[in-house]
This record gives structure tokens, C-alpha cells and sequence, in this order.
């Protein structure tokens, strides 16, 4: 129940506190999905080639003789005398691997996804797909990957003006090794998170961030400016009906956005859904009283204080973590 006396003070701080939610909806959607790590360090894989290049000299026969010393003493000069072929077989060869790489930790997240829905129960996937090893280790392999392509394309050999971006390969190289390392880690880490123990200490872990998240007056003082009254009490008939827009799970409900519409317009709105029931189009979703200050545009903004999505989210939904 939302009322119009529910804060005397400090409604106006409402918007601020709705981005905040609204961005943590957003950050939870984000966390649970498979794609965005790996296309964010993909492109700084990109940036990472295009910075590479503004190493490399540009005349490249000049600065051979220079390259070879250094490299016979640090003792790699197997990898400055290379030459173009030899540098187009390597980056060739690494780009090869990491795409074969990325496919296996693919095949392997999914059988992990299946076990974890066949003996650990289906509430479970999203926990391995917002799992951030499994994130990291596909982006790592798929930046690699996107990295010896593009420098794969700038060398080129020749008598004449033969250009071989010692800079960018060795970077390569270096990344190679690391996403040997990385492929090392994850499979120590899938064989650790399909154990029944991690995963209740995981959920365990993201109740208690969410209880935080969600009751903040419970853990803390409450905000500057807050006072907080009971709702008056009303029948149960008799208010205006708001429906729902479109079916689906409540992810979020905006209390903060209802308060200040309930405090502008001097009215109650009394929830029927919380963040977790499903509703199919044109369900009861609120109730205002008095109903005749219920019009077009205060049922719009009430509407859209509510989130509808096709699975159930931790956000606001503590019960789906206790589930």
C-alpha cells in the first residue's frame, strides 16, 4: 500500500532513488547474461590492435638490424627473425587456436548449464550464466581471437616495402599466453562451481546483497528528511482499476516513482503484484483510491512504474533466491 501521507518529507529525492533501481536492474540483466564481457573486451581487443600499430615503425627495413640485437640479447630472436611468412604463420596459427578454444569453453558452459538444470534444479542456470570466470575466460579467448586477425591483415611481405609490426605480434604472443593461462583457470573454476556447496554458498551470497539491496531502512538509518506513517485504512472496493500493459514476470516495481505519484496527486494506490508474480495483459496490477483522480496520464505513470520481463529476476524477487 502506497499513500499519499506515507512521506511527508523527502519524496523529492524519489527520482534520484529510481535511477539508482532502474540501474540496478539493468547492471542485474547485464551480470546474467554470456555476451556482454566477451563483445566489451572483443572491442578493447580492436582499440588494443589500432594502438599497437602506432608502435611499429613504419619503416621497418630501417629498424631490422635494431630489432635483431635486442632480440639476441634477450634471447628471443627466434621471434624477431621471423620474417613476414613466419609472422603471418604464427598470428594465423594463434587465431586458429583461440577460436577452437572459444568454441570448447562454449560446449563446456553448456554442459555445466545442463547438469546444473538436470540434478541442481533450473532456478540455478542463471547463477552459471552470470557466473563472471566463465564471462571473462570467453571474452579473453575471443579477444585474442579478434586481436591476430586484424594484425594478421596489416602484414604483408615483399622485397620492395615489406612491413612486419614486431609490436603488435609480440602482443599477440603475450596474449596467447595468457589465455593459456586463462584456459587453465577455467577448468579448475567450472570443476569448482558445479559443486552443490559453491553454488548455495553463491546464492547464499547474493540473498544477503540483495536483502541489502532491497531493505536498506532495515540494515541502516533511515534517509535525512524521511517520516514515515501508516497507510489510512480503505475498503477494498470500490478504487480504480489499473491493468497491466503486457504479460509477463514483475522484475521491478518502482516504489520511489509511486510514493511521488501518490504524494503529488494526494491519493493511495494499493499494489495487487509484487516483483516475482507473473500477470498475463490486462491483469490487476494496482488500485487507486479515490478513484476519480485516477486519468490517462497518472495511469501511464504508474504502468511504467512497473518492469515486465519472461523470467524471474533476483533484483527485487528474494523470493526466488529462497526458492
Amino acid at each position: 500500500m502506497v499513500s499519499g501521507n506515507l512521506l511527508t518529507s523527502g519524496h523529492k529525492s524519489g527520482r534520484h532513488w529510481a535511477k539508482l533501481n532502474r540501474l540496478r536492474a539493468f547492471a542485474e540483466s547485464t551480470r546474467s547474461c554470456l555476451w556482454f564481457w566477451p563483445i566489451l573486451m572483443t572491442t578493447l581487443g580492436v582499440f588494443l590492435a589500432q594502438a599497437t600499430f602506432l608502435l611499429d615503425p613504419s619503416a621497418w627495413i630501417e629498424r631490422q638490424q635494431l630489432l635483431s640485437r635486442a632480440s639476441d640479447a634477450l634471447g628471443v630472436d627466434w621471434l624477431f627473425g621471423l620474417g613476414a611468412e613466419g609472422a603471418r604463420s604464427l598470428l594465423a596459427t594463434i587465431a586458429g587456436s583461440m577460436i577452437s578454444i572459444a568454441a570448447s569453453v562454449f560446449s563446456i558452459t553448456i554442459v555445466a548449464l545442463s547438469l546444473a538444470a538436470g540434478q541442481l534444479g533450473p532456478r540455478l542456470l542463471r547463477t552459471f550464466m552470470r557466473d563472471r570466470g566463465t564471462q571473462l575466460s570467453l571474452g579473453m579467448f575471443i579477444a585474442t581471437f579478434a586481436f591476430c586477425i586484424i594484425v594478421l591483415g596489416v602484414v604483408h611481405g615483399g622485397k620492395t616495402a615489406p612491413f612486419v609490426p614486431w609490436a603488435s605480434v609480440t602482443t599477440a604472443l603475450v596474449l596467447a599466453l595468457g589465455s593459456l593461462a586463462v584456459l587453465i583457470y577455467f577448468i579448475h573454476h567450472v570443476a569448482k562451481s558445479i559443486q552443490a556447496p559453491e553454488v548455495i554458498a553463491v546464492v547464499g551470497s547474493d540473498l544477503d546483497n540483495a536483502i541489502e539491496a532491497r531493505f536498506p531502512l532495515l540494515l541502516s538509518a533511515p534517509r535525512e528528511g524521511q517520516n514515515l506513517h501508516a497507510p489510512p485504512r480503505i475498503d477494498d472496493e470500490g478504487g480504480a482499476i489499473v491493468r497491466a500493459p503486457t504479460s509477463g514476470y514483475v522484475e521491478h516495481s518502482d516504489i520511489d516513482a509511486l510514493v511521488e505519484l501518490a504524494t503529488e496527486a494526494d491519493l493511495v494506490v494499493g499494489l495487487a503484484r509484487r516483483p516475482g508474480d507473473h500477470v498475463i495483459a490486462g491483469a490487476v496490477i494496482a488500485t487507486i483510491w479515490p478513484p476519480a483522480k485516477l486519468d490517462d496520464a497518472r495511469g501511464e505513470r504508474l504502468r511504467q512504474a512497473f518492469d515486465f520481463g519472461p523470467v524471474r529476476t533476483p533484483v527485487q524477487d528474494l523470493q526466488f533466491l529462497f526458492n
